[in-house]
């Protein structure tokens, strides 16, 4: 009588490891810029809460506000990726801006380091060599 093995040979195992390996080389760098893209949309989802919150303040009191306690807002985005900011106000004219938080989740997105829009809904993107992102930073 004749034992038959039903196991893996060390080459069928050597063969699915391989291939694993190839996957996995191509699926966690997509997975991780997909996971920063969608990371971006936490800066956008803040800025336009904050468009919103100083139209409301000019509304009421006829200037817009540089402080984020007057509009009652926290200095960081919804899910804290991205440190927000007014600068450049005056009666008629604002900028904000929100910046990746340094050692954060976001950091590793030297594409779209900060967004910013203004009163007229001019909406600007760029990274560390202060390049001009936007067109592939805002629709994204």
């Amino acid at each position: 009588m004749k034992l038959r093995n039903s196991g893996f040979t060390l080459i069928e195992l050597i063969i699915v490891i391989g291939l694993l390996g190839i996957l996995m080389t191509i699926a966690i760098p997509s997975y991780l810029d997909y996971a920063t893209r969608a990371r971006r949309g936490d800066a956008k989802a803040a800025l336009t809460s904050m468009e919103m919150e100083m139209e409301k303040w000019r509304a009421n009191h006829l200037t817009y506000t540089s402080t984020m306690t007057d509009l009652g807002m926290p200095a960081a985005s919804p899910d804290g990726y991205y440190e927000v900011a007014i600068s450049n106000t005056s009666a008629t004219t604002y900028t904000l801006q929100a910046t990746h938080m340094a050692g954060g989740k976001q950091d590793d997105d030297d594409e779209c380091e900060m967004f910013q829009t203004d009163q007229d809904d001019v909406q600007y993107a760029e990274n560390s060599a202060n390049q001009d992102k936007t067109t592939t930073c805002w629709p994204r």
